[in-house]
Protein backbone atom coordinates (compact mmCIF):
# COMPACT_ATOMS: atom_id res chain seq x y z
CA UNK A 1 0.00 0.00 0.00
CA UNK A 2 1.25 3.47 -0.97
CA UNK A 3 1.77 6.17 1.69
CA UNK A 4 1.54 9.22 0.80
CA UNK A 5 4.55 11.07 1.75
CA UNK A 6 3.59 13.99 4.61
CA UNK A 7 5.04 13.52 7.71
CA UNK A 8 6.33 17.20 8.94
CA UNK A 9 10.26 17.39 10.26
CA UNK A 10 11.66 20.41 12.11
CA UNK A 11 15.37 20.38 12.64
CA UNK A 12 16.27 22.59 15.71
CA UNK A 13 19.30 23.90 17.02
CA UNK A 14 20.41 25.36 20.39
CA UNK A 15 18.74 23.15 22.43
CA UNK A 16 19.83 22.93 25.81
CA UNK A 17 18.97 19.19 26.17
CA UNK A 18 21.30 16.03 25.57
CA UNK A 19 21.13 12.31 25.71
CA UNK A 20 22.57 11.72 28.91
CA UNK A 21 18.97 13.18 30.09
CA UNK A 22 20.06 14.81 33.36
CA UNK A 23 18.23 17.84 32.74
CA UNK A 24 15.09 18.43 31.33
CA UNK A 25 12.33 21.33 30.27
CA UNK A 26 9.27 21.45 32.21
CA UNK A 27 6.41 22.65 29.98
CA UNK A 28 3.10 23.29 31.67
CA UNK A 29 1.06 21.96 28.05
CA UNK A 30 1.37 20.56 25.26
CA UNK A 31 1.17 24.33 23.06
CA UNK A 32 3.97 25.84 24.87
CA UNK A 33 5.71 22.78 24.50
CA UNK A 34 5.06 22.96 20.64
CA UNK A 35 6.04 26.66 20.24
CA UNK A 36 9.11 26.38 22.00
CA UNK A 37 10.38 23.86 20.15
CA UNK A 38 9.48 25.30 16.51
CA UNK A 39 10.98 28.43 17.76
CA UNK A 40 14.23 26.86 17.79
CA UNK A 41 13.75 25.56 14.13
CA UNK A 42 16.42 25.83 11.63
CA UNK A 43 15.49 24.34 8.89
CA UNK A 44 11.41 22.84 8.17
CA UNK A 45 10.64 19.59 5.71
CA UNK A 46 7.03 19.03 4.32
CA UNK A 47 6.03 16.05 2.49
CA UNK A 48 8.45 13.72 4.24
CA UNK A 49 8.52 9.85 4.18
CA UNK A 50 7.18 8.31 6.87
CA UNK A 51 9.49 8.55 9.83
CA UNK A 52 10.02 5.20 11.83
CA UNK A 53 10.31 5.78 15.85
CA UNK A 54 12.52 2.61 16.37
CA UNK A 55 14.75 2.86 13.38
CA UNK A 56 15.68 6.11 14.58
CA UNK A 57 17.61 6.99 11.44
CA UNK A 58 15.51 9.39 8.76
CA UNK A 59 16.53 11.25 5.02
CA UNK A 60 15.85 14.45 4.22
CA UNK A 61 16.32 16.61 1.16
CA UNK A 62 19.17 19.11 2.65
CA UNK A 63 23.04 19.07 2.37
CA UNK A 64 24.60 17.47 5.80
CA UNK A 65 26.88 20.83 6.10
CA UNK A 66 23.82 22.97 6.48
CA UNK A 67 22.36 20.40 9.28
CA UNK A 68 25.62 19.93 11.50
CA UNK A 69 24.88 22.72 13.88
CA UNK A 70 21.46 20.93 14.37
CA UNK A 71 21.04 18.92 18.14
CA UNK A 72 17.80 18.20 18.48
CA UNK A 73 14.56 17.48 16.03
CA UNK A 74 10.63 17.45 16.37
CA UNK A 75 8.83 14.90 13.98
CA UNK A 76 5.11 14.27 13.46
CA UNK A 77 3.56 11.81 11.16
CA UNK A 78 0.18 13.10 10.08
CA UNK A 79 -1.39 10.86 8.05
CA UNK A 80 -1.47 9.01 11.44
CA UNK A 81 -1.18 10.60 14.22
CA UNK A 82 -0.83 14.29 15.31
CA UNK A 83 1.35 13.43 18.06
CA UNK A 84 4.81 15.28 17.77
CA UNK A 85 7.93 13.41 18.38
CA UNK A 86 10.40 15.17 19.80
CA UNK A 87 14.27 13.51 19.32
CA UNK A 88 18.08 14.09 20.22
CA UNK A 89 20.24 14.06 17.13
CA UNK A 90 22.73 12.07 17.41
CA UNK A 91 24.60 11.77 14.07
CA UNK A 92 24.30 13.60 10.52
CA UNK A 93 25.32 11.55 7.27
CA UNK A 94 26.15 12.59 4.21
CA UNK A 95 24.54 10.62 1.44
CA UNK A 96 24.94 12.92 -1.40
CA UNK A 97 24.41 16.15 -2.75
CA UNK A 98 20.85 16.87 -1.94
CA UNK A 99 20.42 13.77 1.00
CA UNK A 100 21.49 13.80 4.46
CA UNK A 101 20.84 10.59 6.74
CA UNK A 102 19.76 11.97 10.34
CA UNK A 103 20.39 9.50 13.41
CA UNK A 104 17.99 10.57 16.54
CA UNK A 105 17.01 9.21 19.51
CA UNK A 106 13.57 9.91 21.21
CA UNK A 107 13.49 12.09 23.96
CA UNK A 108 10.90 10.09 26.18
CA UNK A 109 10.38 12.61 28.30
CA UNK A 110 8.69 15.23 26.12
CA UNK A 111 7.64 12.85 23.75
CA UNK A 112 5.25 11.44 26.70
CA UNK A 113 5.53 13.71 29.46
CA UNK A 114 1.56 14.80 29.04
CA UNK A 115 0.82 11.34 28.82
CA UNK A 116 1.99 9.57 31.77
CA UNK A 117 1.40 9.96 35.88
CA UNK A 118 4.01 10.25 38.35
CA UNK A 119 2.98 7.96 41.18
CA UNK A 120 4.39 8.06 44.65
CA UNK A 121 7.89 5.79 45.28
CA UNK A 122 10.62 6.83 47.58
CA UNK A 123 12.22 10.09 47.23
CA UNK A 124 15.91 10.27 48.08
CA UNK A 125 16.11 13.89 47.17
CA UNK A 126 14.65 16.85 45.80
CA UNK A 127 14.08 20.65 46.22
CA UNK A 128 11.52 20.94 48.61
CA UNK A 129 7.63 22.64 48.68
CA UNK A 130 8.72 25.06 51.12
CA UNK A 131 11.59 26.19 53.00
CA UNK A 132 11.21 27.61 56.89
CA UNK A 133 14.07 27.61 59.43
CA UNK A 134 13.87 24.10 60.98
CA UNK A 135 11.73 22.38 58.33
CA UNK A 136 13.65 20.55 56.79
CA UNK A 137 16.72 18.83 59.49
CA UNK A 138 17.41 15.03 57.77
CA UNK A 139 21.35 14.60 57.99
CA UNK A 140 23.17 15.00 54.64
CA UNK A 141 26.43 13.74 54.00
CA UNK A 142 28.23 17.11 53.64
CA UNK A 143 31.52 17.78 55.46
CA UNK A 144 30.89 20.80 57.67
CA UNK A 145 34.96 21.69 58.91
CA UNK A 146 35.38 24.01 61.91
CA UNK A 147 33.31 25.85 63.92
CA UNK A 148 33.02 29.59 64.82
CA UNK A 149 31.43 32.27 67.09
CA UNK A 150 28.54 34.51 65.81
CA UNK A 151 28.57 37.45 67.79
CA UNK A 152 28.87 38.43 71.22
CA UNK A 153 27.98 35.97 74.07
CA UNK A 154 24.80 36.85 76.31
CA UNK A 155 25.51 35.91 80.02
CA UNK A 156 22.87 33.75 81.54
CA UNK A 157 22.54 34.39 85.42
CA UNK A 158 24.84 36.24 87.29
CA UNK A 159 27.59 33.12 87.99
CA UNK A 160 30.97 35.17 89.69
CA UNK A 161 29.62 38.44 88.48
CA UNK A 162 27.59 38.93 91.33
CA UNK A 163 28.27 36.90 94.93
CA UNK A 164 28.25 37.10 98.54
CA UNK A 165 30.49 35.11 101.03
CA UNK A 166 28.07 32.68 103.26
CA UNK A 167 29.34 32.07 107.18
CA UNK A 168 28.23 28.51 108.61
CA UNK A 169 27.58 29.40 111.93
CA UNK A 170 27.05 26.46 114.78
CA UNK A 171 24.21 27.56 116.51
CA UNK A 172 21.30 26.25 118.36
CA UNK A 173 17.94 26.17 116.74
CA UNK A 174 17.25 24.74 113.45
CA UNK A 175 16.49 26.10 110.06
CA UNK A 176 15.33 24.89 106.50
CA UNK A 177 17.66 25.09 103.79
CA UNK A 178 16.93 24.26 99.92
CA UNK A 179 14.17 22.40 101.38
CA UNK A 180 16.37 20.33 103.82
CA UNK A 181 16.95 20.70 107.87
CA UNK A 182 19.72 22.35 109.31
CA UNK A 183 21.10 22.63 112.33
CA UNK A 184 23.40 25.44 111.64
CA UNK A 185 22.55 28.38 110.41
CA UNK A 186 24.29 30.72 107.57
CA UNK A 187 24.74 34.60 107.48
CA UNK A 188 25.63 36.58 104.31
CA UNK A 189 27.88 39.26 103.01
CA UNK A 190 28.23 41.02 100.38
CA UNK A 191 31.28 40.52 98.76
CA UNK A 192 32.15 44.45 98.74
CA UNK A 193 35.11 46.10 100.39
CA UNK A 194 32.76 47.28 103.16
CA UNK A 195 31.04 43.97 103.50
CA UNK A 196 34.88 42.36 103.44
CA UNK A 197 35.93 44.84 106.76
CA UNK A 198 32.07 43.80 108.28
CA UNK A 199 32.86 40.51 107.91
CA UNK A 200 36.16 40.56 109.41
CA UNK A 201 34.52 42.04 112.19
CA UNK A 202 31.88 39.25 112.77
CA UNK A 203 34.91 36.91 112.40
CA UNK A 204 36.64 38.22 115.27
CA UNK A 205 33.65 37.86 117.48
CA UNK A 206 34.75 34.29 117.43
CA UNK A 207 38.26 34.25 118.74
CA UNK A 208 37.30 32.71 121.96
CA UNK A 209 34.81 30.07 120.10
CA UNK A 210 36.55 29.30 116.71
CA UNK A 211 35.13 26.17 116.26
CA UNK A 212 31.57 27.85 115.97
CA UNK A 213 32.55 28.83 112.08
CA UNK A 214 32.11 25.54 110.35
CA UNK A 215 32.51 26.98 106.76
CA UNK A 216 33.02 30.28 104.45
CA UNK A 217 32.26 29.45 101.25
CA UNK A 218 31.28 31.81 98.00
CA UNK A 219 27.59 31.70 96.21
CA UNK A 220 25.97 34.11 93.97
CA UNK A 221 23.09 35.96 94.71
CA UNK A 222 20.73 35.59 92.05
CA UNK A 223 20.07 32.72 93.51
CA UNK A 224 19.49 33.85 97.11
CA UNK A 225 15.54 34.21 98.43
CA UNK A 226 17.07 37.60 100.13
CA UNK A 227 18.86 41.09 99.16
CA UNK A 228 22.61 40.51 100.79
CA UNK A 229 23.81 43.76 102.23
CA UNK A 230 27.34 45.04 103.22
CA UNK A 231 26.38 44.30 107.35
CA UNK A 232 25.24 40.97 106.74
CA UNK A 233 22.02 39.69 106.41
CA UNK A 234 20.64 36.17 108.51
CA UNK A 235 19.02 33.66 106.00
CA UNK A 236 16.66 31.58 108.57
CA UNK A 237 14.37 29.75 106.37
CA UNK A 238 13.97 29.08 102.98
CA UNK A 239 12.18 25.88 101.00
CA UNK A 240 13.73 26.71 97.91
CA UNK A 241 16.73 29.03 96.31
CA UNK A 242 14.81 31.50 93.18
CA UNK A 243 14.32 30.00 89.83
CA UNK A 244 16.38 32.28 86.95
CA UNK A 245 14.34 32.56 84.07
CA UNK A 246 16.45 33.77 80.89
CA UNK A 247 15.03 34.23 77.12
CA UNK A 248 18.04 33.81 75.02
CA UNK A 249 18.71 35.48 71.59
CA UNK A 250 16.34 34.05 68.68
CA UNK A 251 17.81 32.94 64.81
CA UNK A 252 16.11 34.34 61.83
CA UNK A 253 17.13 34.33 58.22
CA UNK A 254 18.34 37.78 58.68
CA UNK A 255 21.08 36.73 60.25
CA UNK A 256 24.60 35.32 58.79
CA UNK A 257 26.87 32.47 58.64
CA UNK A 258 29.90 33.77 59.73
CA UNK A 259 29.15 36.75 57.08
CA UNK A 260 27.60 34.73 54.71
CA UNK A 261 23.68 35.13 54.08
CA UNK A 262 22.31 31.84 52.38
CA UNK A 263 19.86 31.40 49.93
CA UNK A 264 18.81 27.78 51.54
CA UNK A 265 17.11 27.88 55.02
CA UNK A 266 18.22 24.35 56.41
CA UNK A 267 22.04 25.89 56.78
CA UNK A 268 20.17 28.18 60.53
CA UNK A 269 19.93 24.55 61.40
CA UNK A 270 22.38 21.58 63.10
CA UNK A 271 25.08 20.69 62.62
CA UNK A 272 25.88 24.14 60.40
CA UNK A 273 24.38 26.72 62.97
CA UNK A 274 23.17 26.46 66.94
CA UNK A 275 23.49 27.68 70.07
CA UNK A 276 25.96 26.63 72.14
CA UNK A 277 25.45 26.73 76.19
CA UNK A 278 28.80 26.38 78.46
CA UNK A 279 30.05 27.02 81.54
CA UNK A 280 33.44 28.77 81.52
CA UNK A 281 35.22 25.75 83.12
CA UNK A 282 35.42 23.16 80.18
CA UNK A 283 31.51 22.01 79.85
CA UNK A 284 29.09 22.65 77.16
CA UNK A 285 25.65 22.13 76.09
CA UNK A 286 24.56 22.35 72.31
CA UNK A 287 20.87 23.82 71.50
CA UNK A 288 19.49 23.55 68.80
CA UNK A 289 17.16 26.35 67.06
CA UNK A 290 14.84 24.34 65.34
CA UNK A 291 13.81 22.26 68.93
CA UNK A 292 13.10 25.72 70.20
CA UNK A 293 9.81 27.56 70.55
CA UNK A 294 9.64 30.33 67.61
CA UNK A 295 13.20 29.00 67.18
CA UNK A 296 14.55 31.29 70.13
CA UNK A 297 16.53 29.51 73.40
CA UNK A 298 15.18 29.69 76.84
CA UNK A 299 16.44 28.67 80.19
CA UNK A 300 15.95 27.83 83.48
CA UNK A 301 18.28 27.58 86.42
CA UNK A 302 17.98 26.57 89.45
CA UNK A 303 20.43 26.23 92.50
CA UNK A 304 21.31 25.78 96.19
CA UNK A 305 22.54 27.89 98.52
CA UNK A 306 24.38 25.02 101.05
CA UNK A 307 27.51 23.46 100.81
CA UNK A 308 28.70 22.20 97.57
CA UNK A 309 26.65 25.50 95.97
CA UNK A 310 26.21 24.58 92.15
CA UNK A 311 23.94 26.05 89.42
CA UNK A 312 21.90 23.59 87.55
CA UNK A 313 21.12 25.60 83.69
CA UNK A 314 18.25 23.50 82.06
CA UNK A 315 16.62 23.96 78.83
CA UNK A 316 12.87 25.64 78.65
CA UNK A 317 10.46 24.89 75.93
CA UNK A 318 12.57 22.72 74.28
CA UNK A 319 11.62 19.24 72.57
CA UNK A 320 8.41 20.20 73.78
CA UNK A 321 5.37 18.88 71.50
CA UNK A 322 3.66 21.25 73.93
CA UNK A 323 2.81 25.05 73.16
CA UNK A 324 1.53 26.15 76.66
CA UNK A 325 1.22 24.93 80.07
CA UNK A 326 3.83 23.05 82.37
CA UNK A 327 6.10 20.18 81.60
CA UNK A 328 8.08 22.05 78.49
CA UNK A 329 11.22 21.52 80.35
CA UNK A 330 14.36 19.48 79.08
CA UNK A 331 15.31 17.72 82.36
CA UNK A 332 17.96 15.32 80.69
CA UNK A 333 19.86 17.97 78.94
CA UNK A 334 21.71 20.02 81.55
CA UNK A 335 24.67 22.11 82.35
CA UNK A 336 26.15 22.63 85.92
CA UNK A 337 28.10 25.62 87.35
CA UNK A 338 29.72 24.40 90.39
CA UNK A 339 33.14 26.42 90.58
CA UNK A 340 32.53 28.44 93.23
CA UNK A 341 35.12 28.57 95.92
CA UNK A 342 35.70 27.72 99.53
CA UNK A 343 36.87 31.27 101.70
CA UNK A 344 39.58 30.80 103.73
CA UNK A 345 39.82 32.81 107.11
CA UNK A 346 42.45 33.65 109.76
CA UNK A 347 42.27 32.92 113.36
CA UNK A 348 45.49 34.91 115.12
CA UNK A 349 46.74 31.86 117.29
CA UNK A 350 48.00 33.90 120.09
CA UNK A 351 44.86 36.32 120.37
CA UNK A 352 42.69 33.05 120.62
CA UNK A 353 45.40 31.70 122.85
CA UNK A 354 45.25 34.68 125.03
CA UNK A 355 41.50 35.08 125.04
CA UNK A 356 41.20 31.27 125.83
CA UNK A 357 43.46 31.45 128.15
CA UNK A 358 43.23 34.54 130.24
CA UNK A 359 41.67 33.80 132.95
CA UNK A 360 43.28 30.45 133.63
CA UNK A 361 46.55 32.03 133.82
CA UNK A 362 45.85 34.48 136.60
CA UNK A 363 44.50 31.85 138.47
CA UNK A 364 47.37 29.43 138.02
CA UNK A 365 50.06 32.39 138.69
CA UNK A 366 48.43 32.90 141.83
CA UNK A 367 50.08 29.65 143.90
CA UNK A 368 52.85 30.19 141.68
CA UNK A 369 53.49 33.75 142.86
CA UNK A 370 52.93 32.61 146.62
CA UNK A 371 55.53 29.62 146.53
CA UNK A 372 58.04 32.21 145.04
CA UNK A 373 57.48 34.51 147.77
CA UNK A 374 57.85 31.86 150.25
CA UNK A 375 60.97 30.28 149.24
CA UNK A 376 62.33 34.16 149.10
CA UNK A 377 62.07 34.42 152.72
CA UNK A 378 63.05 31.10 153.92
CA UNK A 379 65.85 31.00 151.29
CA UNK A 380 64.69 28.41 149.62
CA UNK A 381 63.60 28.59 145.83
CA UNK A 382 61.04 26.92 144.73
CA UNK A 383 61.63 25.13 141.48
CA UNK A 384 57.97 23.85 140.99
CA UNK A 385 56.97 27.78 140.92
CA UNK A 386 59.61 28.56 138.66
CA UNK A 387 58.48 25.81 136.26
CA UNK A 388 55.02 27.07 136.11
CA UNK A 389 55.97 30.72 135.27
CA UNK A 390 58.80 28.98 132.90
CA UNK A 391 55.82 26.85 131.41
CA UNK A 392 53.13 29.99 131.20
CA UNK A 393 56.04 32.12 129.31
CA UNK A 394 57.22 29.87 127.15
CA UNK A 395 53.75 28.84 126.18
CA UNK A 396 52.98 32.61 125.78
CA UNK A 397 55.55 32.74 123.00
CA UNK A 398 55.06 29.35 121.13
CA UNK A 399 51.67 31.10 120.21
CA UNK A 400 53.04 34.30 119.58
CA UNK A 401 55.52 33.21 116.87
CA UNK A 402 52.77 30.41 115.36
CA UNK A 403 51.96 31.39 112.35
CA UNK A 404 48.18 32.44 111.77
CA UNK A 405 45.96 29.27 111.35
CA UNK A 406 44.47 29.72 107.93
CA UNK A 407 40.93 27.48 107.20
CA UNK A 408 39.71 26.48 104.43
CA UNK A 409 40.37 25.81 101.15
CA UNK A 410 41.87 27.83 99.12
CA UNK A 411 42.94 25.43 96.33
CA UNK A 412 39.84 26.53 94.04
CA UNK A 413 39.07 28.20 90.36
CA UNK A 414 40.11 31.44 91.50
CA UNK A 415 41.80 32.46 88.41
CA UNK A 416 38.17 32.52 86.68
CA UNK A 417 36.34 33.43 89.20
CA UNK A 418 38.54 36.65 89.99
CA UNK A 419 37.85 37.77 86.61
CA UNK A 420 34.44 37.21 86.72
CA UNK A 421 34.06 34.62 84.41
CA UNK A 422 32.18 31.34 86.73
CA UNK A 423 29.17 32.07 84.28
CA UNK A 424 26.64 30.46 82.31
CA UNK A 425 27.04 32.23 78.45
CA UNK A 426 25.46 31.22 75.31
CA UNK A 427 26.92 32.15 71.74
CA UNK A 428 25.55 30.90 68.39
CA UNK A 429 28.14 28.69 66.42
CA UNK A 430 27.87 28.15 62.91
CA UNK A 431 30.13 26.52 60.34
CA UNK A 432 32.87 29.08 58.59
CA UNK A 433 31.55 31.23 55.52
CA UNK A 434 33.44 29.61 53.42
CA UNK A 435 31.72 25.63 54.02
CA UNK A 436 28.48 27.64 54.35
CA UNK A 437 29.26 29.10 50.46
CA UNK A 438 30.09 25.53 49.40
CA UNK A 439 26.81 23.55 50.86
CA UNK A 440 24.75 26.40 50.10
CA UNK A 441 25.79 25.41 46.96
CA UNK A 442 25.17 22.01 46.81
CA UNK A 443 21.83 22.68 48.17
CA UNK A 444 20.93 25.09 45.31
CA UNK A 445 21.83 22.00 42.52
CA UNK A 446 20.48 19.39 44.74
CA UNK A 447 17.82 19.99 47.02
CA UNK A 448 17.73 18.39 50.13
CA UNK A 449 17.39 14.85 51.55
CA UNK A 450 13.99 14.06 51.54
CA UNK A 451 14.03 10.16 52.53
CA UNK A 452 10.03 9.66 52.42
CA UNK A 453 7.42 8.19 50.06
CA UNK A 454 5.43 10.86 47.90
CA UNK A 455 4.77 12.00 44.41
CA UNK A 456 8.18 13.46 42.90
CA UNK A 457 8.10 17.04 42.54
CA UNK A 458 9.02 18.85 39.97
CA UNK A 459 7.87 22.32 39.03
CA UNK A 460 7.55 23.60 43.13
CA UNK A 461 10.41 26.10 42.32
CA UNK A 462 10.67 29.29 40.29
CA UNK A 463 13.14 28.53 38.18
CA UNK A 464 14.43 24.62 38.08
CA UNK A 465 13.72 21.43 40.45
CA UNK A 466 15.97 18.07 41.24
CA UNK A 467 14.53 15.17 42.13
CA UNK A 468 16.27 11.60 42.49
CA UNK A 469 13.96 8.36 43.23
CA UNK A 470 14.06 5.10 44.12
CA UNK A 471 12.16 2.61 42.45
CA UNK A 472 10.22 5.32 40.61
CA UNK A 473 6.85 4.24 39.48
CA UNK A 474 5.52 6.07 36.37
CA UNK A 475 2.26 4.87 34.25
CA UNK A 476 0.54 5.97 31.09
CA UNK A 477 0.00 6.13 28.03
CA UNK A 478 3.42 5.39 26.86
CA UNK A 479 5.44 1.86 25.33
CA UNK A 480 6.83 0.17 28.95
CA UNK A 481 9.96 0.44 27.51
CA UNK A 482 10.15 3.90 27.21
CA UNK A 483 8.43 4.24 30.72
CA UNK A 484 11.44 2.07 32.29
CA UNK A 485 13.66 4.48 30.87
CA UNK A 486 12.10 7.37 32.25
CA UNK A 487 12.00 5.84 35.24
CA UNK A 488 15.81 5.04 35.27
CA UNK A 489 16.40 8.97 34.74
CA UNK A 490 14.66 9.85 37.94
CA UNK A 491 16.17 7.13 39.57
CA UNK A 492 19.26 8.70 38.79
CA UNK A 493 18.93 12.18 39.30
CA UNK A 494 17.37 15.18 36.81
CA UNK A 495 16.31 18.37 36.97
CA UNK A 496 13.23 19.94 35.65
CA UNK A 497 14.26 23.42 34.41
CA UNK A 498 11.36 26.31 33.86
CA UNK A 499 13.20 28.52 31.52
CA UNK A 500 14.60 26.75 28.22
CA UNK A 501 17.57 29.95 28.51
CA UNK A 502 17.93 29.38 32.23
CA UNK A 503 19.21 25.79 31.87
CA UNK A 504 22.16 25.14 33.96
CA UNK A 505 22.11 28.68 35.43
CA UNK A 506 22.80 27.86 39.47
CA UNK A 507 23.02 31.73 40.08
CA UNK A 508 19.68 32.51 40.19
CA UNK A 509 17.62 32.73 42.79
CA UNK A 510 15.48 29.67 43.09
CA UNK A 511 14.24 30.48 46.43
CA UNK A 512 10.68 29.43 47.40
Amino acid sequence: MYIVPDSEVYMLSGVPLSTQQKHTIYFSDKKTQENYFISKAKKHFNKVTYNRVNKGKCRLQATADTLYDCNYMMFQNSSFSTRWFYAFVTGIEYINNVTAEISFQIDVLQTYWFDIELKECFVEREHSLTDNIGEHILPENVECGEYVYNGDAQSIGLGSLSTCTMVLLATTGGYLYDGVYSGYQIKAFANTETGANNLTNFLNQYLTTPENILALYTCPTDILPVDVTDDGVNITFTGNTNPINVTGVPISNADTINGYMPRNMKLYTYPYNFNEVRNNCGQTLIQRYEFSENLTPYYNIVGNMTMPVQEVLRLDRYKSTKTTGLGRMDMTETITLDSFPLCSWNVDAFNAWVAQNAVPITINAIPSAVQTAKGMITGQSSNSALGSVQNILTSAYTASITANDVKGNYATNNALFGKGQVCFEAQRKSITAEYAKAIDKYFDVFGYACHTTKVPNVSSRPHWNYTKTVDCTIVGGAPSDDIAQMESYFNSGITFWKHPSEVGNYSLDNSV
